[in-house]
């Protein structure tokens, strides 16, 4: 099974949150991982897509990120992860839920959200906590991404292209928005391990922490809980 990871960033972050992933969570998988930005870098897999370098351009940083690995090995991989730069993301976890997934069926998996008010009917995967594109799924977005109207926010514009190409946004558990903390249901130490044991990423996690929480979740035993419609392996009527 292939994945390949894209990281939208920015040139002030380089030198501490694209560091603090390189030496954690994409340290065994330097290669794999790409970098879209708005400024050159010494880093190889850091492209400069020579944008604002503002929120603005996060819409373009993921359009042109996904359509830039067309044509190259990236495009034959089974799976696209797509994140932040504070993001961390639990590849060995991850891997793991994938394997039990077809590359070959296009789908979005992630943290199904639905609370953009001027599209009130749209559900598309928040960004933050990361989502992943099959293989089938990118091939059809390759078609279209070029000429998609783009949006303040990325994941909108992503969900919003998804929607126009009936792909469905399937939401697995474990994708998480917010640091444990705040995830946990309450303050205790149950909660938290609870949150740890189950994860499959969190947002919102600075430079400095990331090194220390992915070795802290390393150490936690993984309790796989992605929820009813992956158990289920069937996509909710809803969502067709």
């Amino acid at each position: 099974m292939s994945i390949v990871y894209i990281v939208t960033t920015t040139g002030k972050y380089h030198a501490t949150r694209v560091e603090a992933i390189r030496a954690s969570w994409a340290a065994e998988i330097e290669f794999d991982v790409l970098y879209m930005s708005d400024a050159p870098s010494t880093i190889s897999t850091v492209m400069n897509l020579k944008c604002p370098p503002d929120y603005t351009s996060a819409s373009v940083k993921t359009v042109f990120g996904l359509q830039a690995i067309k044509g190259t090995e990236y495009a034959a991989f089974d799976w696209v992860v797509v994140c932040d730069d504070d993001s961390l993301m639990l590849t060995d976890r991850l891997e793991q839920f994938l394997a039990t997934q077809d590359p070959k069926k296009a789908v979005c998996y992630g943290r199904r959200i639905n609370d953009f008010p001027p599209f009130p009917d749209l559900f598309y995967p928040q960004g933050g906590a990361g989502y992943v594109l099959s293989n089938a799924a990118l091939q059809k977005l390759h078609g279209v991404l070029l000429s998609a109207k783009l949006y303040v926010y990325s994941d909108v514009t992503i969900g919003v292209i998804l929607k126009d190409l009936g792909i469905p946004v399937v939401h697995v558990e474990g994708f998480n928005a917010h640091p444990p903390e705040k995830v946990a249901k309450d303050e205790s130490p149950e909660a938290l391990q609870q949150v740890l044991r189950n994860a499959l990423s969190f947002h919102y996690i600075p430079p400095e922490r990331m090194i220390e929480l992915y070795q802290t979740v390393l150490s936690v035993p993984h309790e796989p809980k992605y929820g009813a419609e992956i158990e289920a392996q069937e996509i909710p009527e809803a969502l067709n």
